[in-house]
Order: structure tokens, then sequence, then C-alpha cells
């Protein structure tokens, strides 16, 4: 399991802020303890991280947001308004 542990978003995406993983998730948590924030995954059409691409952004408010698909290989996440960052915890669970 890869884990990003109470971390602090910032206004853009940060590497301090993305996990990225060389296999592919089977699963993620996100915990989202208090604010806002915006989450992208990073998707591949086949089980090849070197066609992923960032997907479109997802609002997520504070609470738990759970994921399971295939052939993504990350999770980034910034704060949802600017100048006012929250406190996540991602954790995700390979293939």
């Amino acid at each position: 399991m890869a884990t990003l542990n109470n971390i602090t978003t910032a206004n853009e995406y940060t590497e301090a802020n993305t996990l990225e993983t060389r296999y592919a998730i089977r699963r993620s948590t996100v915990r989202v303890y208090n604010a806002a924030i915006m989450r992208q995954l990073l998707v591949a059409p086949v089980n090849d991280p070197s066609l992923a691409v960032w997907e479109e952004e997802l609002f997520l408010a504070p609470g738990v947001q759970s994921d399971r698909r295939d052939w993504y290989y990350g999770i980034r996440v910034r704060s949802a308004v600017a100048g006012k960052p929250a406190q996540v915890t991602i954790e995700a669970v390979p293939q």
C-alpha cells in the first residue's frame, strides 16, 4: 500500500500532494479532514502507465471517498478554494 499521510493541500497541484505508482492501483481512499479539495486520478486506457493522463478534476467535500476501478496509476489533490488548505490522507492499494 502507498500512503500520503496528513498532507496539507496547496492552491496548485504539487509533487508533495501527488501519489504516483509504477503499478496499477486497485482501490484508493481519500480522507479529507477540514476543507474541500479537488482530486484527479492518473488513468491509462490499458495496462500501460506510459499512456496515462490526468483525468478531469473531481470536487470532494470533507469526508471519506473511495475509488475502485481499473488502470489508474496516481492520485493528486489541491485546495478547492485558494488560500484555504485542507488536511488529507491518501491510501492506494495495488492491483
